[in-house]
């Protein structure tokens, strides 16, 4: 009771919304404390690596993510459950909370030379799990770097509920926003805006819709239809819950 108590009074202080999750009904973690614990071991013995002059990326021998690595800026300034937690939020009101794996980050403060823990932290979305009607585990989305070539994307959720992810595959850039099917195994594109490589630069620029029809643009629509997303709050109303909490 103690660490819900604190946790919402850090969600008031920092101007969040709590998601309506009760505490009694957080108890089995609403069905997922096999893959959360999953998700600790894959942590414990997750490989930390040297990406250029700066630490930032986590290798998982754990599916998903036994193809990806974990590439947000961390540092080891606290301890690596306090890093690594998770969140759940409902997004298709369908009364199964989905669950969200996410990191907290670290900064490196160059006047210094040293990692540092921000006052205020920032948090990244690593992945994202329902479970269908018979508890069946779904990864809906899962970010990170491929090992084969894939892109690097960033989530971001948005206040109602839809998600926002920016890929980027080579030079291949496009902005995407899904909602949660209601059947929880599947993310449905609303809309789509991006620029393909393949074609002449002033031609590359389109929008998809919902009918997945493409339809070219100007750069200067392109740079108008880009969502407004401010880094610092990607996370929306989520409450992060370190491993080293449960």
């Amino acid at each position: 009771m103690k660490k819900w108590i604190c946790l919402l009074l850090i969600a008031l202080a920092f101007g969040c919304v709590m998601p309506q999750i009760s505490v009694a009904e957080n108890i089995d973690k609403f069905g997922y404390s096999s893959i959360i614990e999953e998700y600790r071991q894959a942590v414990l013995n997750a490989t930390y690596c040297l990406e250029g002059w700066l630490p930032r990326a986590y290798i998982f021998n754990w599916e998903p993510f036994s193809n990806v690595q974990i590439n947000a800026y961390v540092g080891l300034v606290v301890s690596i459950q306090d890093q690594f937690g998770y969140a759940f939020r409902d997004l298709n009101s369908d009364q199964q909370p989905e669950l969200f794996l996410m990191i907290r980050q670290s900064w490196y403060d160059i006047d210094i030379d040293k990692w540092v823990e921000s006052d205020n932290p920032t948090y990244a979305i690593l992945a994202i799990c329902t479970l269908t009607d018979d508890k069946t585990p779904v990864w809906c989305w899962v970010g990170g770097y491929g090992h084969d070539g894939t892109g690097d994307d960033i989530c971001y959720l948005n206040a109602d509920g839809t998600l926002t992810i920016d890929k980027a595959i080579g030079i291949d850039m496009r902005t995407i926003t899904y909602e949660l099917s209601s059947s929880g195994n599947e993310l449905i594109v609303l809309d789509e805006i991006g620029w393909d490589p393949t074609e002449p630069y002033e031609m590359g620029f389109f929008k998809r819709s919902r009918n997945g029809e493409k339809i070219p643009i100007s750069e200067d629509e392109y740079e108008n239809l880009l969502p407004t997303k401010n880094y610092l709050e990607r996370v929306g109303d989520l409450v992060f819950i370190p491993l080293s909490e449960g």
